[in-house]
């Protein structure tokens, strides 16, 4: 296998998929389900997605679970740490990450004959990775701060008993939320069993074990049960209400509705705060500039979908209250606040760093070439880019004529056509390492204009032509002509600021 960071993962037996850059959200359409071992795949994402984060699939794709230890609020998770080992004794040493914020994870082998569920909040603090779950690992960064091994010599060990006994046995959102054997008669049920969901949900439970869940509310609780049908229907609606928004709960509120923004559209739209600029992504791959009434737009189909939502909810208090913001949130005022929100939403805010990735590489209308070895790949949204040249890339052209143009114009000077190639190749990349700004001269009618127009034509947007007043010095206010008058051609390659 090459060595790169998927297959030093998957040399070790985890199984692994990319992840956003300077995230924590996959970068494949489907997620975790995508994690892989496969000496093809990884050396596919070593190319596509070399800039990405990594992840690794928790359970039986990779044989691990991981207790997650956040440090957020007070270290409330390293206390909570400390009171279990004080209660059941010491964890045993195995492999550990430090993660970017300075929290910790804990791997331990999954046992072959318990299932051990993803939960969050286990404890104040501590989640479990297990099934249908991923931890991001080293050498991923969030924020310039690295996930980063303890010790990546330290083997796996198997947890303790009491801790697979802990995190094997039932979450306290699969009991009754009400108290034991209380009845919930009609006009009741339906938010009951909503307000049910949505606690189980913020558990971090399995979106799958919803309906069973619900339905087993349904038949001890409900006076009289409520028809499978309904019940499931209220599992779907929660589902994609939240499970689907990163388990967010519902609040019926401005920031609750920038929240449902990014669900319906996060996945497209970036937001840049010092140009005050939305890029969309395209079906190429790429940002493009958009203007926010995209937005704006985006934000009245998420009302027509509030209207409908609540259409198919029973009756009941929370349908009241979904009626009732859905409404409020049809004001001029409403939209453009939930707007202001989402632009801050997590992902959505972007950084220049994150823009136009990658100082070596060359975005074409069709991919993006790599300029250290020539070879071609597939556009990568994970890059951000948002320019491109203004042509495609074919491995088989030829251009006899331009050679011979630039074979005339440099009179035969085939060291003059060299020098002149590396200044265009250098200038396609983003680097300024060399300090080198390039000017054509020359007394007329010997191919300048021609060149630079084509030159201009080829880069695209990557190209500019310099405004007029670029090389006139000014002194107190006025103009001066420069000394000498010349073309600029172009000093490296536009890239982000």
């Amino acid at each position: 296998m090459q060595n790169n960071k998927y297959t030093c993962l998957a040399v070790r037996g985890f199984s692994v998929f990319p992840v956003v850059v300077d995230g924590k959200k996959p970068a494949t359409s489907n997620g975790f389900k995508d994690a892989s071992r496969d000496e093809a795949q990884l050396a596919q994402w070593s190319e596509t997605h070399a800039h990405c984060n990594v992840g690794i699939a928790t359970g039986k794709p990779s044989g691990i679970w991981v207790l997650d230890i956040d440090i957020k609020n007070n270290n409330v998770g390293i206390k909570s740490l400390g009171k279990l080992q004080k209660a059941h004794g010491e964890l045993p040493e195995t492999l550990t990450v430090e993660t970017p914020s300075g929290g910790f994870h804990f791997y331990f082998r999954y046992p072959d004959d318990i299932d051990i569920k993803s939960r969050v909040a286990m404890v104040d603090g501590i989640d479990v990775r297990a099934a249908k779950g991923y931890v991001v690992a080293p050498p991923s960064k969030i924020d310039g701060n690295q996930y980063v091994w303890l010790d990546a010599d330290i083997p796996i060990a198997d947890a303790p008993d009491w801790l697979v006994k802990l995190v094997a046995s039932p979450s306290p959102s699969n009991r009754h939320v009400t108290r034991p054997g209380e009845k919930i008669e009609k006009g009741g049920r339906n938010d009951f069993l909503m307000r049910a969901a949505f606690k189980f949900v913020k558990q971090g439970n399995a979106a799958e074990r919803l309906p069973d869940h619900l339905q087993h509310l349904n038949q001890n609780q409900c006076e009289p049960p409520l028809p499978q049908t309904e019940v499931d229907e209220i599992a779907a609606n929660v589902t994609r209400l939240h499970i689907e928004s990163d388990h967010e709960e519902v609040r019926f509120t401005d920031l609750g509705n920038a929240r449902r923004l990014s669900g319906l559209l996060g996945d497209k739209l970036r937001y840049f705060s010092p140009e005050k600029q939305w890029f969309q992504l395209t079906t190429e791959k790429y940002w493009r500039r958009v203007d926010e009434l995209i937005v704006a737009r985006g934000a009245r189909t998420m009302i027509e979908e509030m209207h409908a939502e609540v259409a198919r909810l029973g009756d009941g208090p929370y349908k009241l209250a979904m009626k009732k913001h859905a409404i409020r949130s049809e004001s001029a005022k409403a939209i453009n606040d939930a707007i202001t929100l989402f632009r801050s939403e997590p992902d959505i805010l972007v950084e220049v760093s994150a823009l136009d990735q990658g100082e070596w590489l060359f975005p074409v209308e069709n991919g993006i070439v790599n300029l250290r070895d020539g070879s071609f790949l597939p556009a990568d949204s994970s890059l951000m880019i948002t320019q491109t040249a203004g042509a495609r890339f074919d491995a088989d052209a030829t251009c006899p004529i331009w050679e011979a143009f630039i074979d005339q114009i440099m009179g035969g000077d085939k060291e003059l056509v060299a020098y002149l190639r590396r200044a265009v190749g250098y200038s396609l990349t983003t680097t300024t390492r060399e300090h080198a700004m390039f000017f054509v001269y020359g007394t007329g009618a010997n191919g300048k204009s021609t060149f630079l127009n084509i030159l201009r034509a080829l880069f695209g947007e990557l190209g500019a032509q310099a405004l007029g007043d670029l090389l006139l010095e000014r002194f107190k206010g006025e103009v001066r002509a420069a000394r000498v008058a010349i073309w600029l051609v172009f000093a490296a390659n536009v890239s982000s600021p």
